[in-house]
Parts: structure tokens; C-alpha cells; sequence
């Protein structure tokens, strides 16, 4: 009996809540629950292309890197040519030990471009769907 008491009290205040509800101030609700979630959804989609815009400027940093390591390795080369043709053995071990130690350099910046090669396609990746979570919440 108390149990049917109970679950008449909770129709009966369900009922009158539906009633008291103002359709105006429910509409306004979803209206701001949408912009909010239209801002949660820009907001997010702008982090992850800030993060593919660093990932590729600091790809073309390293790519630059690289490529004035080689020609650095490639100018010592032709120096210790050109020492140990003229007969200048200590210059042409000097320009060969910088050649090396610029291809260790050239070496590394090779591995950190192709790192941001990678986090660059990852990031291509996933700024696609946000791009894309963004144009189809605007069109809701």
C-alpha cells in the first residue's frame, strides 16, 4: 500500500512539473546548451590545428637544419679534397674530422625531421575530424 502511495506522489509530482515547465525557458536552455557545445567543439578543433601549425613550423626548422648540415658536410669534403691534393695531410684530417663530426649533426636532424614527419601526419589526422565534428554540430 505504501509503495502505491509512493508511486502516486511521483506521478503526481511529474505531472506538475510538466505543467510548471515554460517551453520558452526550455528552448532557451537547448538553444545555450547547443552554443556551448558549438564552443567546446571550435575551441578543441582550434587546439589540435595550433598544434598541427607548431608541428610543421618545427618541421620546416628541422628540415633547414638538414639541409645546412649537408652542405656544411659537403663544403668540408671538398676542403679535405682539396687539402690532401695539395699534400696538406693535417688540414685534410682536420676537414675530415669536422665532416664527421657535422655527419653526426646531420644524422640527428635527419631523426628529428622525420619524427615531425610523423607527428605531422598524426596531427593531419586529427584535425580532420575535428574540422569535421565542427561543421556538422554548425549545421544541427
Amino acid at each position: 500500500m505504501i509503495r502505491r502511495w509512493i508511486n502516486y506522489i511521483k506521478t503526481w509530482l511529474g505531472m506538475k512539473s510538466n505543467e510548471v515547465m515554460d517551453p520558452k525557458v526550455e528552448i532557451e536552455s537547448a538553444i545555450n546548451e547547443a552554443r556551448s557545445r558549438d564552443q567546446t567543439l571550435r575551441n578543441e578543433a582550434a587546439k589540435v590545428i595550433a598544434h598541427r601549425t607548431r608541428v610543421a613550423g618545427e618541421m620546416e626548422d628541422a628540415a633547414a637544419d638538414v639541409a645546412e648540415a649537408k652542405e656544411l658536410a659537403r663544403q668540408a669534403l671538398l676542403k679535405s679534397d682539396a687539402a690532401a691534393q695539395a699534400g696538406n695531410a693535417a688540414d685534410a684530417e682536420k676537414w675530415n674530422g669536422a665532416a664527421q663530426g657535422i655527419a653526426l649533426k646531420l644524422q640527428a636532424s635527419q631523426k628529428t625531421l622525420d619524427s615531425y614527419q610523423q607527428q605531422l601526419t598524426i596531427a593531419d589526422q586529427q584535425a580532420e575530424p575535428a574540422k569535421q565534428a565542427v561543421h556538422d554540430n554548425a549545421m544541427r
